[in-house]
């Protein structure tokens, strides 16, 4: 099972950073029915709000461009 919750969360995290995809799709294509749900999980894995986690994501790869 946590095997599980690891690949979900990779996969979430990586469609968040792709930044093109909305949060509620991103939450179904991870497994999720409710995207609420979704965002109350991803943020007790990683202490974001998948927003927050995108918003961050575009600030590293800026400051990775620059």
């Amino acid at each position: 099972m946590e095997r599980l919750h690891e690949t979900r969360l990779a996969a979430a995290r990586r469609l968040l950073a792709e930044g093109a995809m909305p949060v509620l799709e991103v939450a179904g294509a991870v497994g999720f029915r409710s995207a609420s749900h979704f965002a109350v999980w991803f943020r007790e894995q990683t202490g974001m709000s998948p927003t927050a986690y995108r918003e961050a994501s575009g600030e590293i790869a800026e400051s990775k461009e620059h």
